[in-house]
């Protein structure tokens, strides 16, 4: 898949993009996308007529940001070396509001869209209800053993993390 990232006056084709994306989603058999509520209702209808189901996050970047901060803490998940993504999360600024909350958003004139789209990532993926199917060993043999070991460990701890060993 080509890189989105664009220098210059050129804008890519965004109906182009989400069909393509639409299409490696499909073959992974992944039928919905989370995201936030950028670009209104114009991302929903072009997932949509791509048969992609678009689902709206239920809080805003900085929540997600907030909600990522003890998943880096605890090890559990780790940047990708991908210099506009290491920018965009040294970038972001901490500021208290009233009322004892804080509030985590680029600088004035930044950006995050690769800082927002791994916080939402991984927070949604950290979500104990998110609901999923463990695919494989339908013609049983070792597939179908690990295929079970697999849904066995996660229906008893709730989570299997790349690494934790069945």
């Amino acid at each position: 898949m080509k890189g989105r990232g664009r220098v210059g006056t050129l804008a890519p084709d965004l109906a182009d993009v989400v069909r393509e994306y639409a299409t490696v989603l499909t073959r992974y058999g992944c039928q919905d996308v989370v995201g936030d509520r950028y670009a209104g209702q114009w991302v929903r209808q072009a997932f949509r007529e791509a048969g992609i189901r678009y689902r709206d996050v239920d809080r805003d970047r900085s929540g997600y940001y907030l909600e990522v901060e003890p998943l880096f803490s605890q090890g559990r998940i780790d940047l990708l070396d991908h210099l506009p993504l290491a920018r965009e999360w040294r970038a972001l600024e901490r500021r208290p509001r009233a009322g004892g909350t804080d509030r985590v958003d680029h600088p004035r004139g930044g950006h995050d869209d690769h800082a927002n789209a791994v916080a939402i990532a991984a927070t949604v993926a950290d979500m104990r209800a998110v609901p999923f199917e463990i695919w494989g060993g339908a013609d049983g043999g070792a597939a179908a053993d690990a295929a079970a070991s697999l849904r066995a460990r996660v229906m008893h701890r709730g989570s299997y993390f790349p690494g934790d060993g069945l």
